[in-house]
């Protein structure tokens, strides 16, 4: 490795020193060393100027290359600070075997070959619909620098990605993101680039999704589902379907077919989901609207039960505001039973829907709350459940 720089204006006790390495810092995924790496020492210089403005240039062997069964056009040299690589941006000349990047000050340098491509397993939050937010992306293999792509219904927006780890990354969502005009969310494909790899970016395979909601005026609270369930802490089987053919999304208890019946010695099963904290005092004299369609076992003194519920200390207790039954059950004759047949599971579970409108009043109560959906069943029977949709507070 050779180190370049156009001040070499020494004063009495600074100096620089290249020492080659017996090993390196584990490498990032994808990747493999070519030659050895090389530590670049600076002493006597104020830490937040030193080497700023030099380059480091690897010499190499092309049958160094050939024998790790990689590509010239595939190396790029890299840059250990101590925590993490960073991928440099390199320019490559195959007739001289000469790879040269800008440097990054005092570290570790290597001559690396290969691609890391970023996965993508979670971001945080799903939705939202704050003019300002902070995204997070978890998953693995992200290298600096690396940007974030929101990939919307009309545009597309590149935005900067904070490294925290191989494995998270931090971006700052727009105040300018898109919001929806006819629709009540505007959902996104979340990409990410590893930069500065051969032949380009390292784009995810598999996207990550995030949804910017429609400011619903003024709301306090509210939900379409369209994307994730981050305002929620869910119990039991409850998760966001697709509903066809409205080509959107609602939650429902039982998402793969009828709930599950209390079991054993317990006469009931109780599962729920439960909002996170909201301030009521940001809603003065609100009310509760949500959409909803049901069929729950109803036979003889056999009565599956839904109920909206609210908390005013943070769940530690609650308060009924509404409860439903009926509609349905699962193991009568069809001629017999009150309402729609039951589903047995499958894409068509709630393809006849009819949803329902409802309103709660929620004036008596002040301070932050949490609202919850609570669906209780007992051992008799089961059937298809409880579907959710567009609960707002305002």
């Amino acid at each position: 490795m050779t180190y370049f720089d156009q001040n070499f204006d020494l004063a009495v006790g600074q100096f620089y020193a290249v020492q080659d390495m017996a090993g390196l810092p584990p490498l990032p995924a994808g990747k493999v060393a070519i030659g050895r790496g090389y530590n670049l020492f600076a002493t006597g210089f104020p830490a937040e100027t030193a080497l700023r403005d030099g380059s480091v240039s690897f010499q190499y062997r092309g049958n160094d290359v050939l024998v790790e069964e990689r590509s010239e056009a595939e190396l790029g040299i890299h840059f250990w600070d101590g925590e993490r690589w960073q991928a440099l941006n390199t320019q490559v000349n195959q007739t001289y075997n000469l790879a040269s990047a800008r440097s990054r000050g005092p570290g570790i340098y290597a001559l690396l070959a290969g691609v890391t491509t970023p996965v993508i397993s979670d971001v945080t939050p799903a939705s939202t619909h704050q003019l300002t937010q902070t995204l997070i992306i978890s998953g693995s293999d992200f290298l600096e620098p690396a940007r974030v792509i929101l990939v919307g219904p009309t545009e597309r927006y590149t935005l900067t990605a904070r490294l925290v780890s191989s494995s998270t990354l931090a971006t700052d969502i727009p105040t300018d993101l898109e919001t929806p005009a006819d629709v009540s969310v505007a959902a996104y494909e979340v990409w990410v680039e590893n930069l500065n790899q051969p032949g380009g970016a390292a784009i995810v395979a598999e996207p990550g999704h995030f949804a910017r909601f429609a400011a619903a005026e003024g709301a306090c609270f509210y939900d379409f589902f369209e994307s994730g369930s981050s305002q929620w802490t869910r119990s039991g089987d409850w998760d966001i379907v697709p509903l066809e053919p409205e080509a959107n999304r609602a939650m429902s208890d039982s998402p793969d077919g009828n709930y599950r019946s209390a079991l054993g010695s317990d006469p009931t099963v109780t599962t729920a989901i439960t909002s996170t904290p909201f301030d009521l005092p940001d809603c003065p004299a609100a009310s509760l609207t949500f959409r909803h369609d049901f069929i729950l076992a109803n036979l003889d003194s056999s009565q599956d039960q839904a109920r909206v519920e609210i908390s005013t200390d943070d769940g530690a207790t609650w308060t009924e505001l509404a409860q439903y039954s009926g509609g349905g059950i699962y193991d009568t004759p069809p001629e017999t039973r009150a309402g729609r047949p039951t589903s047995q599971g499958g894409d068509s579970e709630w393809s006849d829907l009819t949803w329902k409108d409802e309103t709660i009043d929620l004036s008596g109560y002040s301070g932050q709350v949490r609202l919850r959906f609570v669906l209780e069943a007992d051992r008799t029977a089961a059937d298809r459940g409880w579907l959710i949709d567009d609960v707002v507070v305002r």
